[in-house]
């Protein structure tokens, strides 16, 4: 069961949480993190392995763009830092595509701590840059979010698309996570922990300024279930009013991206690809179809492949209308 705590940032979150991570680097042990890193003066972003807590003062692990899934990143990095004890910071979409990765058989080093950042979703590369020239700083951008994550961010329908229909803000199953939702960011933040355990080995009740109260929690809770049921809404609209001939079954799918062969930028950047489409099938073609199925039920809905495809399809809304068709169909009968 998860324990909560309170983080108080003296109207400051964004500074809070770079130190808090400076902080939670000494009490790991870590030997880096894995985030988002300033490039061209602030002005860019992309991951970087930070090897120097120092360094992190050119991190923004909030930064409302997402150049790439980290989880991407660390799976194909992971052979160079194994035996390392590396932190990656997340968004919930790159926390679900790690806990894909298990499900799949994917096994992740115990020496990696994942910790996730309440999501106050990204901007599609053009809407960015537009900001970017008004504020000058990708930074600029990042503490003007943070001033509506108690609304649960501003108007969805300025974020990407796959922000808009995104499952959950809140990142699942990792070791901490950086609660800022529902909240007021310039007072408090909740950091959640795994477990006990996780709290005494990262010593939490030193770190931070004590065990979270309730209301604060329920605080969280209650804006988190209402952007669910914004997004619920926003998932089916953005279904429905996908053109008919757009893909409904994974046959159709893979017929969609044999025509846009051999771009593959789409598939380059799935944090839950790994060849299914050229999967050796059995004759009757169960092997390949059972795999690709799989991939694409597998969906984090990251919106990656929309934000990579030249031809601007609408990829996050077929992904996730093919992924909820698929999990109806292998839903137990009776749920």
């Amino acid at each position: 069961m998860g324990t909560w705590w309170i983080l108080r940032t003296n109207n400051d979150p964004f500074g809070a949480i770079r130190n808090f991570l400076s902080v939670l680097w000494i009490q790991a042990k870590l030997d880096g993190m894995l985030l988002p890193v300033y490039q061209d003066g602030g002005t860019g972003i992309e991951p970087n392995l930070v090897r120097d807590a120092a360094d992190l003062n050119r991190a923004d692990p909030l930064c409302p763009f997402m150049p790439e899934n980290i989880s991407r990143l660390a799976i194909y990095s992971s052979g160079e830092i194994l035996e390392e004890r590396i932190g990656f910071i997340l968004h919930s979409c790159e926390a679900r595509a790690l806990i894909e990765k298990r499900r799949l058989g994917y096994l992740l080093p115990e020496k990696w701590i994942s910790i996730g950042i309440d999501c106050l979703s990204s901007f599609s590369i053009e809407d960015l840059e537009w900001r970017l020239e008004k504020a000058g700083t990708l930074e600029s951008i990042t503490r003007q979010s943070l001033r509506f994550a108690r609304q649960g961010g501003i108007a969805p329908y300025r974020f990407r698309t796959a922000c808009q229909m995104c499952v959950t803000p809140f990142c699942e199953d990792v070791d901490i996570n950086i609660g800022l939702i529902g909240l007021p960011v310039k007072e408090f933040i909740l950091i959640r922990t795994r477990d006990i355990t996780t709290s005494e080995n990262f010593n939490l009740p030193r770190i931070s300024d004590g065990p979270a109260p309730i209301s604060l929690r329920r605080q969280h809770q209650h804006m988190l279930d209402f952007i669910y049921e914004r997004r619920e809404r926003c998932r089916e609209r953005n279904y429905h009013l996908l053109e008919d001939d757009f893909p409904r079954k994974p046959s159709e799918f893979t017929a969609l991206l044999s025509a846009c062969s051999p771009c593959q930028k789409c598939l380059e950047v799935c944090p839950v690809y790994e060849g299914q489409l050229t999967t050796q099938d059995d004759g009757g073609g169960n092997k390949s179809r059972q795999k690709i199925n799989q991939w694409l039920e597998s969906c984090v809905t990251c919106g990656m492949c929309e934000q990579a495809c030249p031809r601007n399809l609408p990829l996050a809304a077929i992904h996730g209308r093919i992924r909820q068709e698929l999990r109806h169909d292998t839903m137990p009968i009776g749920m």
